[in-house]
This record gives structure tokens, C-alpha cells and sequence, in this order.
């Protein structure tokens, strides 16, 4: 066990899927402030991470998109969950996928990675 300022620190465990929609929704409701409600919101699965299956948003801006997702950092302690706000090139003429896997498809190969 590490000490720091405030004593021993102690492992408090994974924060469970509501703590950490939680604090993903607070970020959405900061960017939904700035471009309004998201054009899309939908449930991640393991395409964006490895932990708990957030939900990502996605918002359009002219001819950029914008998408707040969840992504696991790929470190050696299993998964840590990160939000990622990530600002892409979006075509006028181009259209989100219907179906919500092909739409995490081209979250994950389009945006993402």
C-alpha cells in the first residue's frame, strides 16, 4: 500500500456502471450546452471498450462531427474506462448508419481509432 499526503491509500474498487454513466452524462450535458441536443445517442459494446458499455453520443457541426464515447486505455491493469471527445471531418452529403452496430462501427473506424 502507497502512502500519500492524506495516509495509506486505499483501493476503493471499480466504480460501478451508474457512477460511471453518471459522469458521462455530466460531460454530454457541458457539449449539448455548446451544440445542442446529440443527433444520436446509443449503447457502446465492446467495439469502443472493454469495460462497462456506455452510451455514446454524437453531435454534427456543418461539415465536422463531434462524438463523446467511452475507450478503454489498453494498460496492463485490465481496462480503465476514458471519455473521449473527438472532433472529425463529416461530409454534408454523408449520413449516420441506421442500425446502431453499423453506427459503432463507423464511430470506432471513423473517429476513434
Amino acid at each position: 500500500m502507497r502512502r500519500g499526503r492524506g495516509g495509506p491509500a486505499r483501493h476503493r474498487g471499480l466504480p460501478d456502471e451508474a457512477e460511471c454513466e453518471a459522469v458521462l452524462h455530466r460531460a454530454a450535458d457541458v457539449v449539448a450546452a455548446e451544440l445542442g441536443p446529440p443527433l444520436r445517442t446509443l449503447r457502446s459494446d465492446g467495439r469502443l471498450c472493454l469495460g462497462p458499455h456506455l452510451r455514446c453520443r454524437i453531435w454534427r457541426m456543418g461539415e465536422h462531427g463531434v462524438v463523446l464515447a467511452p475507450r478503454e486505455d489498453g494498460g496492463p491493469y485490465g481496462y480503465l474506462t476514458h471519455l473521449v471527445l473527438t472532433v472529425h471531418p463529416w461530409p454534408a452529403g454523408e449520413e449516420l448508419p441506421v442500425g446502431d452496430e453499423d453506427c459503432l462501427r463507423w464511430v470506432r473506424d471513423r473517429i476513434i481509432l
